[in-house]
């Protein structure tokens, strides 16, 4: 870790599981509260495309973003 970031290289098909067993927020403005959740995703669009991204949590695609303030 320097400068309080860390930087791993994970294979697309565990990315998901690993930030969910490491309990990373992957919200994008970092909401999620507990003190389960005291690392966050630097970059939410880094998960976007894999798979099990719906693993992480709190991450939502784009998608489910535009779609979301669409019907507020």
């Amino acid at each position: 870790m320097q400068g309080g970031v860390l930087r791993m290289k994970l294979r697309a098909a565990t990315a998901g599981y690993i930030l969910r067993q490491w309990s990373v927020d992957c919200t994008p403005d970092h909401s999620l509260r507990g003190h389960e959740y005291r690392l966050w995703l630097k970059d939410h669009l880094a998960i976007y495309g894999v798979r099990n991204a719906v693993l992480a949590p709190g991450y939502r695609s784009p998608d489910q973003q535009r779609l979301e303030a669409e019907s507020d």
